[in-house]
């Protein structure tokens, strides 16, 4: 009877044992989530912990209980385990208690950033916000850096194009400077033609003039004969 019911005492214990290793990793999972969390959630990540706290010392009790039924052989042997279950969950604990006070390593960056010493949470509200503030800045600055570049490029292009017309302009300039040119030579030429045309007209009329005279004469000998 005795031994069936150390067998049943070392199985339940098998039972805890594993339930206990559970709760440990739980524990110590939150212990490293907890600093990184917000306010509203740490707090309650801290009695979730504080909760696996308490559950794994019942259970440590329940595994003390089990082991006053197997025989004193292997019972030493157990007390170990268990003081080493106790010294695990100790140490758990310790770490959620640390947990608990730490802060995230990026708040610890914003708080040596600006020499925040955490005294109050209307101070850590004043930090986000300065900080949210300097990105909003930041922001700001990046798009008037951007529509400057925009506003030279276009400057740039408005250049480019008056450049563009003063070739065109000078070039048109010139065309008419070799129009005017051609249009001299072509007025002195006209003014030659016209004198040279006036020349021809006064000999026309001296020779019709001196022709009339020799007939006048000739018709006067011829009368006077």
């Amino acid at each position: 009877m005795s031994s069936v019911l150390a067998a049943s005492s070392l199985s339940l214990l098998a039972e805890h044992e594993k339930s206990f290793a559970a709760i440990i990793t739980d524990i110590n999972r939150r212990a490293n989530e907890i600093p990184d969390l917000n306010k509203d959630e740490k707090s309650q990540e801290i009695l979730r912990g504080q909760r696996d706290v308490d559950e794994a010392l019942e259970l440590i009790e329940q595994m003390e209980l089990c082991i006053s039924d197997v025989p004193s052989s292997e019972r030493a042997a157990l007390k170990k385990r268990i003081i080493s279950y106790k010294s695990q969950l100790q140490d758990s604990e310790s770490r959620l208690k640390r947990a608990a006070i730490a802060t995230s390593s990026s708040q610890k960056a914003r708080d040596e950033l600006f020499a925040y010493d955490g005294a109050s949470e209307d101070s850590r509200t004043t930090l986000i916000s300065n900080t949210d503030r300097l990105q909003r800045t930041s922001e700001r600055l990046q798009d008037g850096h951007r529509i400057a570049l925009e506003t030279t490029e276009v400057a740039v292009g408005i250049m480019d194009n008056l450049h563009d017309q003063r070739d065109t302009i000078t070039r048109s300039r010139s065309r008419l400077r070799r129009t005017d040119g051609e249009l001299g030579k072509s007025n002195k030429i006209l003014n030659n033609m016209i004198a040279r045309a006036k020349r021809n007209k006064v000999v026309a009329a001296l020779i019709i003039t001196i022709s009339i005279a020799l007939i006048a004469v000739i018709i006067y000998l011829i009368v006077s004969g």
